[in-house]
């Protein structure tokens, strides 16, 4: 407590992970009792320098496309101008393969990095037959540095399929008048760059949708067009049904795609009409609709007016 008209001296201590390093900014709230102060927010800035710099930063990031491995890099260095050894690196995932591997100042440069003699590169790949989705886990890496044993870094990795459907599922909604859009339109992207054929479309319940190919020919991008039956109606669909879409393409790594298909219900929306009084004056110029209006008494004591 700091009486009044005295000064005092607040001591903050920040807790930062042994990885972390730069420029931080923090800030705390002091109360106080002061009628016209009750809060004060205080700033602070300071430098982190780590026993143990990493480049670009202390998490691993690894997007690949299944059957084209992708690596990740990160630069590793002893602060204390020693050098870096890494003798032991653990991890629980048979979908990775992570390694460490000394800087060789005569490889080519890497754009963003600057290797020097003694660093390490940490090296993450995504292994082949990894099915596609978004991975998470942790990696635990020995080094040599007297204060730092033992360091955690986070991995995220992301494998997409060789070729995707965008959106990933076809949703299709029908009101209970039958109104509203009926189909929808979707698309098959070749993630490497390269082209394919769509040979072929097959609907797994040809009693709800129908589905076709915009566009014939081998290119890297295909629209294909998801409609409803003719004739359906809302009743024909209760709580909702799902159905797939079988797509086959000329690409040997992936022939196969299954793209579901979900059909659901939409209550009928009505708005209800507006009246000339609730109008805009743009509606009432639009519609042409003359508002009628009552004219303003007259004040009193003007000539003619009794």
């Amino acid at each position: 407590m700091i009486p009044a008209g005295r000064s005092g001296k607040l001591v903050a201590k920040v807790h930062t992970r042994p990885t972390q390093s730069g420029t931080l900014s923090k800030s705390i709230s002091v109360a106080t009792d002061a009628p016209h102060a009750k809060s004060l927010r205080l700033s602070m800035k300071f430098s982190v320098d780590t026993m143990i710099s990493m480049t670009p930063r202390p998490q691993i990031f690894v997007n690949a496309i299944v059957g084209n491995p992708a690596e990740s890099r990160i630069l590793m260095h002893r602060n204390d101008g020693k050098k870096l050894k890494i003798p032991a690196i653990r991890y629980e995932s048979t979908d990775i393969e992570v390694k460490a591997v000394p800087v060789d100042l005569k490889e080519e440069k890497r754009p963003g990095f600057k290797p020097e003699a003694g660093d390490v590169w940490l090296v993450t790949t995504a292994k082949d037959g990894v099915s596609p989705g978004n991975y998470s886990l942790k990696v635990w890496l020995t080094t040599n540095h007297p204060k730092l044993t033992e360091v955690e870094i986070p991995v995220t990795f992301r494998i997409k399929p060789l070729i995707s459907a965008h959106p990933e599922q076809i949703r299709l909604w029908i009101q209970d008048n039958g109104a509203g859009p009926r189909g929808s339109l979707f698309r098959m992207i070749h993630n490497g760059g390269g082209e394919f054929e769509v040979k072929d479309i097959k609907v797994k319940d040809e009693k709800l949708v129908t589905a076709s190919l915009v566009d014939e020919g081998s290119s890297r991008m295909h629209s294909i067009r998801v409609e409803l039956v003719e004739g359906m109606k809302a009743a024909d669909i209760g709580k909702g049904k799902t159905t797939e879409l079988v797509i086959t393409t000329s690409d040997p790594k992936q022939p196969e795609i299954r793209v579901p298909v979900l059909l659901n219900q939409r209550q009928n929306v009505t708005r209800p009409g507006k009246r000339p009084a609730e109008l805009r004056p743009s509606d009432i110029q639009r519609r042409g609709i003359t508002k009628s209006t009552k004219p303003l008494p007259l004040p009193t004591g003007t000539p003619g007016v009794q």
